[in-house]
């Protein structure tokens, strides 16, 4: 009722003829796409290979498990398919326990005992068409899924260039199903850079498998990023399936939707009303008001392929149109002024009707009008209430105001419901924290019906009042609720978001040991996976701890004598080792940890150790655990010293080494080794499978090593990150090049003596230049805004903490 009153959520089905053509005479726009005989949906194994052979036949596929059969006609005998797919019947019967194998597991039983491999680690190629029986079977768990993925990326492409595709494809596929998003990652890496005939056909594919079936989030929209930038690169056409397919999903962020716009426009395609309308809604909702724009006036004025269809005319239509524009607004006087000249056109408009004698529907190019004049439409007053509280120069009085007033005259409950969580956000942004507790006292009554994005509001809300028990307390009694997708599947009510925004007020209120908590602790408490964007959280925790640590207990550790601290002070063994609790045991330690009346101290320690320290660990676990090949990158440009603080310590090893040895890189000290201190997997813990490094999670990399003394490693991050294809921010780059500077130049009389050339600070600006080109590049403003920030996490000196001057009824909140 929510969604349909407010029209936040515009899903509509069209067929498949409005999809565009051709706009103009282009060498490769007359390929004709086979739309008709792809499957509509990819829900299992056989669907993905019945999609695959009818787009790329292979004789090999008549040898695959019984099932999945295509629907040509098959080979009359078995002698015939093997003759055709060039196999031996010597090596069919070989290989016959393999492929007549049920399961995944017993498949890989018989294929140990077919190559007698005693070591499972040691791994020979199979041959690509077993190795395709093999992966049409499902994995029982992700070790059997990484089994599977080790297998395939084993896989010689030179031997079988035409089965490699389809290989990659299924494993995908597994991965994705199990939310392995770093080997999906690295398999999608593989099949990109290795593979030399890369048709149309697999890129298409592997959307629909990857949108249909991997965790929704940043992550996927990076794999997007690169299938659709290698697709512009190649000029590979993509059916209009795939353009629907990406589209349609709710999580499309803009960047990949402007790649789908470049892609159709490199193709000679002209985007029909299906496209542009779903483009104005994900424009909208990502804040990108000139893409926005663009989009609607192409639907006003018709400047789109085919005519447009009937039901553009109507008004709830439009409004909804309307509404989606809106939400690309940042700022409440643009919103404010654009709403008056809509009234003022609306008000003209219906005086024309008025002095003509019969009606005159408007053409498509007639200017856009509210619906009507006379009557207060809730759904513009929910937009204007969205961006007054995502601006954060609309003053809070003129904020509360417009709420006030809209609550007057609405009458719609759900509405007034929804808009109080938009303020409560806004008022968190703002840290106006006792304007919350009366919102929240209106809304915790209906606490059994939140949605996932309301529960996330509430509990963050109660955090930074400073009461994470009650938050914890209120997340344990949804943890068995699910709720219902679009596509009719329960989920969990509680997701990774919900506990990234804990984790981000715990943060805030100075709690960085509850955070390290939560992150050893998480799968078993609430049932969820942690994602980059946790582990960033974790860095920035890892930062915020070393406001704790005293002198005593650093130089202690530091030379292993930490077992002579009074117990005060020392770790409990709740934090030594919380990754070994059981659910039970790891609920009560974080309820305790929790507690109101707590007097614990901060230590800044994490599993006994420093938490810099063990957070450097955990990066090294995750991103080399995931991509073992980035051990053997080095960095592309030698520092000068090992931190900002070593030129002041040692002025002339530092000059004779700049002069003498200019590319030492201080070998035997790098991040590889000073983090690797401890067993690969603490605990024994999972590896992290589900954590695809992200820009912002690198660049709190890079603040952590900084801190830690270790800023000579941010070139080495910063390759990691182009071997990844991470595209990095302006802020990103930013900061990395002011740290740079702090290891990197020497004083003006020594950079004349070794010239421009020598200039290691240069070297890394040649290097990332020539890795996102001059345009992408930090100017000045961002520069100086990376100053301040790093200057203002130096500066620092306390860590946050609770409001003190605000009473909070919790019992009434959680009856």
């Amino acid at each position: 009722m929510l969604r349909r009153t407010l029209g936040l959520v515009v899903r509509h089905k069209f067929p498949l003829r409005q999809y565009s053509h051709p706009a103009h005479s282009h060498p490769e726009s007359h390929v004709e796409l086979k739309s008709d005989v792809e499957p509509k949906t990819l829900d299992s194994v056989s669907d993905i290979i019945a999609a695959y052979r009818a787009a790329c036949p292979h004789p090999v596929f008549a040898l695959t498990t019984p099932g999945l059969a295509a629907t040509e006609p098959a080979p009359t005998t078995i002698e015939d398919a093997l003759q055709a797919a060039g196999i031996a019947r010597d090596e069919y019967d070989t290989w016959k326990p393999v492929i007549s194998a049920s399961t995944l597991s017993s498949a890989l039983d018989a294929a140990n005992s077919v190559l007698a491999l005693d070591n499972p680690s040691s791994l020979r190629p199979f041959p690509s068409w077993v190795l395709l029986n093999l992966l049409s079977n499902k994995p029982a768990s992700r070790m059997e899924a990484s089994v599977a993925y080790r297998l395939a990326l084993s896989q010689s492409v030179d031997s079988s260039q035409e089965l490699t595709p389809p290989l990659l494809i299924l494993v995908a596929y597994w991965l994705a199903h199990f939310g392995m998003l770093g080997p999906l990652h690295r398999t999608i890496l593989h099949l990109t850079r290795t593979c030399p005939d890369i048709l149309p056909e697999h890129i298409s594919l592997l959307i629909r498998i990857l949108v249909a079936h991997a965790p929704q989030g940043t992550e996927l929209q990076a794999e997007l990023s690169i299938l659709l930038k290698f697709a512009i690169r190649h000029r590979l056409l993509l059916s209009p399936l795939t353009y629907r397919t990406i589209l349609d999903d709710h999580a499309t962020s803009p960047t990949v939707a402007n790649l789908v716009e470049v892609h159709m426009k490199t193709c000679g395609f002209t985007p029909n009303y299906v496209h542009t309308r779903a483009l104005l809604r994900i424009y909208g909702q990502g804040g990108q008001r000139g893409r926005a724009a663009d989009s609607w006036r192409r639907i006003r004025y018709g400047e789109l392929h085919g005519p447009p269809p009937s039901y553009i005319s109507r008004k709830d239509f439009k409004l909804r149109m309307l509404e989606d524009y809106l939400k690309s607004f940042k700022k409440t006087g643009d919103i404010n002024q654009y709403l008056k000249y809509l009234s003022e056109i609306t008000a003209r408009a219906q005086e024309e009707r008025r002095t003509k004698s019969y009606y005159v529907s408007e053409p498509a190019s007639a200017k856009p009008t509210l619906p009507t004049s006379d009557k207060f439409y809730p759904s513009i007053w929910l937009q204007v209430i969205r961006t007054a509280a995502q601006d954060p120069g609309t003053p809070l009085n003129v904020l509360l105001s417009v709420y006030d007033e809209g609550r007057q005259h609405i009458s719609d409950s759900s509405v007034v419901h929804f808009a109080t969580f938009l303020l409560i956000k806004g008022l968190m942004r703002r840290r106006s924290l006792k304007e919350i507790v009366p919102l929240l006292t209106d809304v915790m009554p209906h606490k059994d019906n939140f949605s996932t994005s309301q529960l996330t509001i509430v509990v963050e809300a109660m955090t930074m009042l400073g009461r994470p028990d009650a938050a914890f307390h209120l997340m344990r009694q949804s943890l068995a609720r699910t709720i219902k997708t679009s596509s009719g599947t329960a989920v969990p009510l509680i997701d990774t978001q919900m506990i990234n925004s804990f984790m981000i007020g715990l943060l805030r209120i100075g709690r960085p040991d509850a955070v390290f908590y939560i992150w050893d602790t998480m799968p078993r408490i609430f049932g969820v996976e942690p994602s980059a964007v946790s582990f960033a959280i974790v860095l920035k925790a890892a930062r915020v701890a070393r406001k704790c640590e005293g002198t005593l207990q650093v130089a202690l550790e530091d030379f292993g004598l930490r077992h002579i601290l009074p117990s005060s002070m020392a770790s409990s063994e709740l934090e030594r080792a919380p990754q070994k609790l059981d659910r039970e045991q790891a609920i009560e330690g974080l309820e305790r940890m929790l507690k109101p009346d707590s007097d614990r101290a901060m230590t800044g320690f994490w599993r006994g150790q420093r938490a810099g320290t063990v957070a450097l660990r955990t990066a090294r676990q995750i991103i080399l655990g995931n991509w073992p090949e980035l051990a053997s990158l080095k960095s592309p440009v030698p520092a000068a010293r090992k931190n900002a603080s070593a030129q002041a310590v040692a002025p002339m090893s530092d000059l004779y080494r700049s002069i003498l040895h200019p590319d030492n890189e201080f070998l035997g000290q790098d991040l590889l080794e000073s983090a690797s201190t401890g067993t690969p997997q603490e605990g024994g813990a999972t590896p992290y499978y589900g954590i695809l490094p992200h820009d912002p999670m690198f660049r709190a990399l890079m603040d952590l090593l900084a801190d830690e003394e270790r800023t000579w490693h941010v070139p080495l991050v910063l390759k990691w990150m182009r071997y990844l294809a991470v595209g990095p921010s302006k802020t990103t780059l930013a900061t990395a090049l002011v740290y740079w500077a702090e290891v990197s130049l020497d004083g003006p009389w020594i950079e004349k003596m070794k010239g421009t050339e020598s200039n290691r600070y240069m070297m890394l600006v040649r290097w990332l230049t020539d890795w996102v080109g001059s345009q992408r590049m930090p100017q000045r403003a961002d520069m100086q805004m990376a100053l301040q920030r790093v200057q203002y996490c130096r500066d620092m000196r306390e860590l946050g903490a609770p409001p003190k001057d605000i009473e909070v009824d919790v019992d009434a909140w959680l009856k």
